[in-house]
């Protein structure tokens, strides 16, 4: 009997426990009520009204697409005040934008004339007139001063013209660029140029445009300029003895194919800057400057332009 009396016992416990698990039921309920009538009574916030849609006014990256009125905003920033005439283009190589500043007026092309020289010494090569293991000799009025190191080579040193294209971009050599323009002949370097396309060009001059220089990369990176000797000519150009203006603008590990050139009042460099997935030209001319803060212009310039450029 004692045992019986003690399950029920327990049995009358059970209704207690009921009654406290559906006051807390209710609670809950009422608590979870009361917090949807206090977000509903808030007034909605639109969360984009805070984002521009002016692009001058727009500073964050990627909510916009590049227009010419933000790049003109850069090239103004940066020409502002400086001494001399400057022409731009820059061009996506896997895109549709472009934009230029003057880039059609004719200007001094000073060493950017070795990029013609070169592509028309590996022309010749494609079509056998000539080989890269030729050698020739150094002879006395072939030798410059200024760029490069094989003015300083003896006469009578033998140099293939492997060795003159490299030395050529790379190191702006006056010498290697004498020997080749000797080798290959002004008209049939100036028959190549206007091959190309480029109008504003003429080797005698030295004078191009920057939308010339910008169509010589175009066709280069396409294999158009030479599809045999393409890597050996961008290999040419990247990492050479004169990197403190477009290279200088961009990240550290940017690969940057380009060549320069300088003489009194004239800054110039242009090629191809290899961002993944988003390569593009930049051209950059110009005549009665500064010279001494031509580069850091220059890099500045191109530091802005390349943010631009990378950003969508």
């Amino acid at each position: 009997m004692g045992r019986i009396s003690s399950r029920k016992n327990k049995k009358e416990k059970d209704p207690k426990i009921g009654r406290i698990w559906v006051t807390a039921t209710l609670l809950i309920t009422v608590g979870l009520s009361g917090l949807f009538w206090i977000v509903s009574a808030l007034p909605s916030i639109d969360f984009s009204a805070n984002i521009s849609t002016d692009n001058k006014s727009n500073n964050f990256s990627g909510l916009r697409e590049k227009s010419t009125e933000d790049f003109l905003l850069i090239t103004d920033k940066h020409l502002e005040g400086k001494k001399g005439s400057w022409s731009i283009k820059v061009t996506e190589l896997e895109g549709n934008f472009s934009a230029q500043v003057k880039s059609e007026k004719q200007m001094p092309a000073a060493s950017l004339t070795k990029l013609l020289v070169v592509a028309t010494l590996y022309r010749q090569i494609e079509n056998s007139s000539l080989s890269l293991k030729d050698e020739f000799k150094i002879e006395k009025d072939d030798i410059y001063g200024g760029a490069g190191s094989l003015q300083y080579q003896p006469i009578g040193t033998k140099v293939s013209l492997e060795e003159l294209a490299f030395f050529c971009l790379n190191q702006s050599d006056n010498t290697a660029f004498a020997m080749l323009r000797k080798i290959l002949g002004d008209d049939l370097i100036q028959k190549e140029i206007n091959s190309l396309g480029m109008e504003s060009t003429v080797l005698v001059d030295f004078v191009t445009s920057a939308k010339d220089i910008d169509l010589f990369f175009q066709k280069l990176y396409r294999g158009e300029v030479t599809k045999t000797y393409k890597d050996d000519f961008i290999k040419g150009l990247t990492k050479t003895i004169f990197e403190t203006r477009i290279p200088a603008g961009v990240p550290q590990g940017v690969s940057v194919a380009h060549k320069v050139g300088t003489q009194m009042g004239v800054a110039a460099d242009a090629g191809i800057i290899f961002v993944p997935q988003k390569p593009f030209i930049l051209t950059v001319l110009s005549k009665d400057v500064d010279s001494q803060q031509a580069d850091q212009v220059v890099a500045d310039l191109t530091k802005d332009i390349y943010w631009f450029m990378v950003s969508d």
